[in-house]
């Protein structure tokens, strides 16, 4: 098995930068998100990747927008967009206080290491006006319901032991906890469906167990679809 890589760096993003691309396009959780804590004022989104969710908040003409992500592929095509790009890791970002009406987090913090997690969304707390708002989108938050979710579970947390054994991915009740600690109100929460796809699980063949919930996947739900997470903090 091949050495596990850290997907928190540049190097990793900028390696797939053109297959995420090319595999992301505005989502049901997009809109959701966006319906749940609608745009305005001043806007900061961590993680921005190539900008699909940034273009549709510009759709809500805040007063600015300011983008970040730790991959320079990611930054240059964010560069094209009306909105001030930071080229960093979301640990090295400081704003000041009161900076930002709406933060957006969109399966993006899950990265970050677990002893990373309190201080970040701390330092949100701090970057948000009052009144303002934090929604943050997690994917693998969810209690599974059925098989399918179960299995899928068990696939993603043996990829990501294959791949990044440091990611954290806490469940919804978690990240609520962390945020109430780090002095956040949850004012809403939802969920809306994510199509996963099982070709990304391929890697893990070879594994008695991985072996079997992908060709029980493929048997009886080969489209499977996740809850994303949303959580909105004021």
């Amino acid at each position: 098995m091949a050495t596990p890589i850290r997907t928190d760096g540049a190097d990793y993003w900028d390696a797939g930068a053109v297959a995420y691309t090319a595999g992301r396009s505005p989502s049901a959780v997009d809109a959701a998100t966006l319906r749940l804590a609608p745009p305005t004022g001043d806007v900061l989104e961590l993680g921005a990747g190539p900008g699909v969710v940034s273009r549709q908040i510009l759709a809500f003409a805040p007063a600015s927008l300011t983008v970040t992500d730790v991959s320079p592929a990611f930054c240059a095509a964010l560069g094209r967009l009306p909105a001030h790009v930071i080229c960093a890791d979301h640990r090295a970002l400081n704003f000041p206080t009161g900076s930002f009406d709406r933060i957006y987090a969109m399966a993006t913090l899950h990265h970050l290491r677990e002893e990373a997690l309190a201080p970040m969304l701390t330092a949100v707390r701090g970057w948000l006006r009052p009144g303002g708002r934090f929604a943050l989108v997690e994917d693998w938050a969810f209690t599974p319901e059925n098989a399918t979710q179960q299995r899928l579970l068990r696939l993603r947390a043996a990829l990501r032991h294959h791949q990044d054994p440091g990611e954290t991915h806490p469940d919804a009740n978690t990240w609520i906890g962390l945020a109430f600690a780090a002095g956040l109100c949850q004012t809403a929460r939802a969920e809306a469906p994510r199509r996963e796809q099982l070709a990304r699980y391929e890697v893990l063949r070879g594994d008695p167990v991985a072996d079997e919930d992908l060709g029980w996947l493929y048997a009886h739900d080969p489209e499977p679809e996740i809850p994303m997470s949303i959580l909105v903090f004021a």
